[in-house]
């Protein structure tokens, strides 16, 4: 599931005792450089990750657009392996007004969900931006950010009012945070999947994000939520306010997106899971393993 520290030692364990490997890449490493002003690691990262990955019998990629990048940078093998969401767990039932008030929301308050990692390659200076372009012309909205991380730091000093920040929650309590919202916002570009995406929209939450990287897997525009410019913060502010400003609009595209995710479960994600792995054993009994060398 990594290819740094643990994933090498699954690698070096594998390759000595002569086991077929598969790795999933599931994070944009290389898309996070920018944010960090390290873009002169790019190639260098690309090579590590080509000499990885062109030692395994499988590469698992969980959208197109990641499959693409993989292919760009001639690393083969590549399968698919989907996300699902349990549908049961989330579930629009689970709204609560209690929850709302704990929260920080009033009777009346539009309340903006963001879940995810707090952190600077999430492109939450979008989101923040927007709501403050939001609050300019309506105080009664109130944004909630669900996680942690080194962001937080920066989204407590731009001291904007209205926003929540809960910390990182679970669980019945997370199942019900998501339930309680209007609208799920998610700024984030360098998504390989974006599973937020499928928690929000099995909640029965329409979703305002960038149609990028694996979030275009899910987020189909004006069916069960708004896409917006990447990077454009007035963009968001624009297609939120849509949504915020016509219960009809968000209520139609909630339950769309609803709908959609009934057709995502685990059972049917794993059952083809499953399959490449018995295929791949078979074609691998007679493994013999290249000698290991960087």
């Amino acid at each position: 599931m990594t290819p740094f520290s643990l994933g090498m030692m699954g690698m070096l364990y594998a390759k000595r005792r002569n086991v077929p490997v598969t790795a999933s890449y599931t994070t944009d490493f290389v898309a996070y450089l920018k944010h960090y002003n390290l873009a002169l690691l790019e190639k260098p990262l690309w090579r590590f990750f080509s000499w990885f990955h062109g030692h395994t019998v499988a590469n698992f990629v969980a959208s197109k657009s990641s499959a693409e990048q993989l292919k760009e940078q001639k690393i083969g093998n590549i399968r698919f392996w989907g996300r699902g969401i349990d549908c049961d767990s989330f579930n629009p039932e689970r709204r609560s007004e209690k929850v709302r008030k704990e929260l920080g929301v009033a009777e009346g308050e539009k309340m903006l969900l963001y879940v995810g990692r707090l952190a600077a390659e999430k492109e939450l200076d979008v989101l923040l931006s927007a709501y403050e372009k939001l609050r300019e012309n309506n105080t009664s909205i109130k944004l909630v950010m669900v996680g942690d991380g080194p962001y937080r730091k920066n989204i407590v000093e731009r001291s904007i009012e209205g926003v929540i920040l809960p910390g990182y929650r679970i669980g019945k309590e997370l199942q019900s945070i998501y339930a309680s919202a209007d609208v799920f916002v998610f700024p984030s570009s360098t998504e390989t999947y974006g599973n937020v995406i499928l928690e929000a929209m099995a909640s029965g939450l329409p979703v305002v994000a960038t149609c990028s990287g694996g979030v275009k897997e899910n987020l189909l525009h004006d069916f069960n939520g708004l896409a917006h410019i990447t990077g454009d913060s007035a963009d968001m502010a624009e297609k939120i306010s849509l949504l915020t400003g016509n219960e009809a609009l968000r209520e139609r595209m909630g339950e769309n997106a609803r709908h959609f995710t009934l057709n995502k479960s685990w059972k049917r994600i794993h059952e083809e899971l499953f399959q490449i792995f018995e295929k791949l054993i078979k074609k691998t009994e007679n493994f013999s393993s290249e000698k290991f060398s960087a």
